[in-house]
């Protein structure tokens, strides 16, 4: 990574935290590290904080096989938005939520999407 500059990335929580595991982790991989986005597994509060912690600007994602991204959030977003949640849906994306006999639900009422 350092040699090469490679500074921001993509991918699953567990790549990150391997990486920010490592031993021979240290401030030089820190300093090329301004942007990050995860998906495809969950996202511990404690992981987007400790990206926070180190001054990485991390962002998250939510997709799935059948569509691989639905939503996410903006590096320009408000930390607590960034790091705590899936963000908005994208732009393309329509999402629709209805209960178990798949009706539509108002804002706020429990169903799947």
């Amino acid at each position: 990574m350092v040699e090469e500059g490679i500074g921001a990335g993509s991918g699953s929580t567990y790549f990150f935290t391997s990486l920010l595991d490592s031993p021979g982790f240290g401030p030089e991989h820190v300093k090329l590290m301004h942007f990050i986005g995860l998906g495809g597994s969950p996202i511990p509060d404690a992981v987007a904080e400790r990206a926070d912690e180190l001054g990485i600007s991390l962002v998250r994602a939510y997709g799935c096989t059948e569509h691989p991204s639905v939503t996410g959030s903006q590096h320009v977003d408000p930390k607590e938005k960034r790091i705590h949640t899936d963000g908005r849906p994208l732009e393309w994306v329509e999402i629709r939520t209805v209960d178990e006999d798949g009706r539509d639900v108002g804002v706020g009422e429990p169903g799947r999407s």
